[in-house]
C-alpha cells in the first residue's frame, strides 16, 4: 500500500517514523517465524496508524492547494490581471491550461473565461462611472482590439451598450431623488 518514497513525501515526525519501522520489523520477524496470527495483530493496528498518517497528508496538501488557488484568484481580481489577457493569467497560475481550466470550474463553479470576462465588464462599468475614458479607450485598457468586440460582450452581459450603460449610470448617480428621512 504505502511504500517508503510515499512515507517519506508524507513527513512524518521521527517517534512517529520510527513506530512504523519497529512495526514493521516485528511484522518481518513474526512472518520469519511463521506466526501470523501475531503480525496480523500488529499489521492492523499498523495499517490504521499509516491510513490515518495518509489522511491527515492529503487533507493538508489539500488545504495547501486551496490557499494557493485562492491567493491567485485574489491576484486575477486586481486591475493588472482584469486588464491582462488569459495567456499571462493561466502562465501565474502554475498550471497548465487544461488542468487550471478543470480545477477553476470544480472550485468556482464557472469557466475561467467566463470568470475573467465577467471581471472586465465589471471593471468597464465601474471605468465608465468613475472616469472620463472613451469606450474605445475602456476597451483597449481591457485588452480588446476589436472595439465592436467589446460592444459585443458588454451588451451580453448587461444588456446594454457601454454607451446605454454610462448614460443609465450617470443618471442615475445625477438625478438620483434624496432620501426622505
Amino acid at each position: 500500500f504505502l511504500n517508503a518514497q510515499t512515507l517519506m513525501s508524507i513527513k512524518p515526525d521521527e517517534s512517529t517514523l520510527q513506530y512504523i519501522k519497529d512495526r514493521l520489523s516485528l511484522i518481518q520477524y513474526y512472518q520469519k517465524i511463521n506466526d501470523e496470527q501475531r503480525a496480523l495483530s500488529v499489521y492492523i493496528p499498523l495499517l490504521s496508524e499509516m491510513i490515518s498518517l495518509f489522511w491527515n497528508y492529503c487533507v493538508n496538501v489539500r488545504n495547501d492547494a486551496d490557499e494557493n488557488f485562492y491567493n491567485f484568484l485574489a491576484k486575477i481580481n486586481t486591475a493588472e490581471f482584469i486588464c491582462a489577457p488569459l495567456e499571462k493569467i493561466i502562465e501565474l497560475s502554475g498550471y497548465s491550461h487544461s488542468h487550471l481550466c478543470k480545477i477553476f470550474k470544480q472550485k468556482t463553479g464557472q469557466s475561467l473565461k467566463n470568470y475573467h470576462t465577467q471581471l472586465k465588464v465589471e471593471y468597464a462599468i465601474s471605468l465608465l462611472l468613475d472616469s472620463h475614458l472613451s469606450i474605445l479607450d475602456i476597451a483597449s485598457t481591457l485588452g480588446y482590439s476589436s472595439l465592436s468586440h467589446f460592444i459585443k460582450i458588454f451588451k451580453a452581459y448587461t444588456s446594454l451598450t457601454p454607451v446605454q450603460y454610462r448614460k443609465k449610470l450617470i443618471f442615475n448617480r445625477d438625478y438620483q431623488q434624496p432620501q426622505q428621512a
